[in-house]
């Protein structure tokens, strides 16, 4: 297993992931910061940093770019022959899925840490008179991730399975979807919990209210800890299918 992480790491050395992984939270960060710098002194400057990044990091990243990144990975194998490779070595199929999911799974939390530790550094350099308690950031970066995970597992399965341009098409719907159901207005406070694209920015703007004294009042814990659950759940799934099916599939 570890030998099959190492190979697929060194995969994606010289292709467009790392550099997606980096340059993506830069250009949300950005547009976060340049929407609040005139209102910098307020003290709504940091939800408003957090609300704008979480906007464009979960309702447009998330499903295009995570989409995009595991198609990347599918056109990668395709391009390589898809996988004939498979019978001249003795390694079950199911651990080499595995092992590109778990890898493709660590590209995202880097993204991930590296887009909130930028917001942090970019209340710094904006100076914001407000403190941001890291524990809030941190938080959020964790359920941000993991509500994401179904879909990145989904996206996977999709792009070994057809295509590489089917789960970046599929994650194009889901912008749309997470855009509008998922956003911080009232539209959508109803049926959220069902649709998991709006998983990821939901999270955030619950976990921040919960770790808001003035906020956690508002904030419906239980809602939120039940579909994290799922959330969890749901990815386990996803992998396990995917594995299920990959460990099956012709490969010639």
């Amino acid at each position: 297993m570890i030998k099959a992480l190492f190979a697929e790491w060194l995969k994606y050395r010289r292709t467009a992931v790392p550099w997606l992984v980096l340059i993506c939270p830069v250009l949300v960060v950005s547009i976060s910061s340049v929407y609040v710098a005139p209102h910098r002194f307020q003290a709504t400057a940091w939800p408003t940093v957090l609300n704008i990044g979480n906007e464009v990091w979960s309702g447009l990243w998330i499903p295009i770019g995570w989409g995009l990144i595991a198609g990347l990975a599918g056109e990668l194998e395709a391009s390589a022959g898809r996988w004939r490779w498979l019978r001249s070595i003795e390694l079950a199929p199911g651990l080499l899925y595995i092992a590109k999911a778990f890898v493709l799974a660590f590209f995202t939390f880097v993204g991930c840490v590296w887009l909130w530790s930028l917001l942090l550094i970019a209340g710094g350099v904006l100076r914001i008179p407000y403190p941001m308690p890291i524990g809030i950031l941190v938080a959020c970066m964790a359920v941000n991730w993991l509500g994401a995970l179904p879909w990145l597992w989904t996206a996977l399965w999709l792009a070994e399975g057809s295509h590489w341009g089917v789960p970046l098409g599929i994650g194009a719907i889901g912008t749309i979807v997470a855009s509008i159901i998922g956003g911080s207005t009232a539209l959508g406070n109803n049926i959220w919990p069902f649709i998991p694209w709006t998983w990821p920015m939901r999270f955030v703007y619950l976990i921040y209210a919960m770790l808001t004294p003035e906020l956690q009042s508002a904030a419906p814990q239980i809602i939120f800890w039940s579909v994290l659950i799922a959330a969890v759940i749901l990815s386990i799934i996803m992998l396990l299918l995917g594995t299920w099916w990959f460990h099956r599939r012709d490969v010639v």
